[in-house]
């Protein structure tokens, strides 16, 4: 304890440093979660995932000793494993999403499908898992999730500008993306079709950029696509 505090003296002062980020202060502890609010990120040296993790904290001006001692005393209050939120503050009703997103490389992988779909709020539908997707060549090893709660998706397509958007501080599928993943995923149509008319309604889409998104992808997802832009445009009319 008392080396922890010495060194928290020397490099972190009293007080963790704290940036603002829409009005919320923020634990500089890891670059990643600045935009995630009062959310830091460390993890034990012993993970070997992890040692990235606690080096971009320590490049920030978080030692382990550091963030351990914050976590002992009350300045940062503990969430999950390796994840810590400035005591006092609101938390988001998002951190599990932002925590296996973080976990899976921030970099490389992007909430998508059903989650995303949830995230832009064009579907009442309920994930059961976390939905991420990443490059083929870094799918989990034996292709089976580290963790339980989250599916791992991959791909051989490259996300192209525009497909990847920023929403409560994570990287997620655009909705057009979105809506194409889900539907050739084999998401109940149904969700598909309120998800397009939604989507169209909020012009957080074109039918254009739906018919763009969808090229190269299998007919019945184009049928499905025709179909729901159909029905939304009857509804508009009728309305």
């Amino acid at each position: 304890r008392r080396v922890a505090q010495d060194e928290v003296s020397r490099r972190d002062s009293a007080r963790p440093q704290v940036s603002m980020i829409r009005g919320w202060p923020i634990a500089r502890c890891h670059v990643e979660t600045l935009a995630c609010r009062s959310m830091c990120k460390f993890h034990r040296h012993r993970d070997r995932h992890a040692q990235g993790l606690a080096a971009q904290a320590r490049s920030a001006g978080y030692s382990a000793h550091a963030v351990l001692y914050h976590a002992a005393t009350g300045t940062f209050e503990r969430i999950s494993r390796g994840f810590y939120r400035i005591r006092g503050f609101p938390s988001s009703s998002h951190e599990d999403v932002i925590a296996a997103w973080v976990k899976a490389g921030s970099d490389r992988a992007v909430v998508s499908h059903e989650t995303a779909l949830s995230l832009h709020d064009l579907s009442t539908v309920r994930p059961h898992k976390i939905d991420l997707t990443v490059p083929r060549e870094f799918r989990p090893p034996g292709n089976r999730p580290r963790w339980p709660s989250v599916c791992i998706h991959t791909t051989t397509r490259a996300f192209g500008r525009g497909d990847v958007v920023r929403r409560f501080g994570v990287r997620i599928t655009s909705p057009a993306r979105t809506i194409i993943d889900t539907a050739e995923a084999g998401t109940d149509p149904e969700y598909i079709v309120d998800a397009v008319a939604a989507a169209l309604e909020r012009g957080l889409v074109t039918s254009e950029d739906l018919k763009r998104a969808a090229q190269g992808r299998p007919a019945r997802v184009e049928r499905l696509l025709d179909r729901a832009i159909e029905e939304a445009r009857r509804g508009t009319a009728v309305r």
